[in-house]
């Protein structure tokens, strides 16, 4: 039964995610969610992506590509679209820069399930460049900008510690026999 839910929701994923802005749009009272909503939410998303993961395919990730795709994605790739839109569209470089900076979205993890990646590499990116974005946001600003940017760096920790690890520990902590099947 829920393999044949998630063949479904993974063989039609355009047409959910569609669906799924569409409804965020039109459906009233969003807003009116608790904020802990979207913990709950996000904190599932990524359990329930992760729940085939194994000590095994943590084995696997590679600590040098690793490095190496961190420094390309928080170093050098932000400091070009930064320099391009300095020269194309003066306006828009800082926010350019802040978005080239952002880290992984919780989605992650489950679009790379959905394409038969390795799960466990996007869940760590997920994890690392969230906690990553406190230090690299402020210094790039100092470093590359004339603008100064204050960052509420223990306010976003809290949340990061809300959204990836108290998660994180949680599926850590349950045995793979007791874990819910995914979907």
């Amino acid at each position: 039964m829920l393999g044949a839910v998630r063949n479904a929701m993974e063989g039609n994923f355009n047409v959910l995610l569609i669906l799924s802005a569409v409804a965020g749009l039109v459906i009233p009272g969003m807003q009116n969610l608790p904020s802990a909503a979207i913990f709950l939410l996000l904190g599932s998303l990524i359990f329930f992506s992760c729940a085939k993961i194994t000590p095994q395919h943590v084995r696997q990730v590679s600590i040098s590509q690793s490095l190496l795709f961190y420094v390309c994605r928080f170093v050098i790739l932000p400091i070009i679209l930064f320099a391009i839109a300095k020269m194309l569209v003066p306006a828009y470089a800082e926010g350019i820069l802040l978005v080239a900076l952002m880290p992984a979205g919780a989605s992650a993890a489950s679009l790379t399930a959905m394409v038969n990646g390795n799960v466990a590499s996007a869940l760590g990116y997920t994890i690392l460049s969230s906690f990553l974005v406190t230090l690299t946001v402020p210094l790039a600003f100092h470093f590359l900008t004339a603008s100064s940017l204050h960052v509420d760096v223990w306010a976003m920790f809290y949340t990061l510690c809300g959204i990836m690890v108290r998660r994180g520990l949680f599926f850590f902590a349950v045995p793979a026999s007791h874990k819910l099947p995914t979907l």
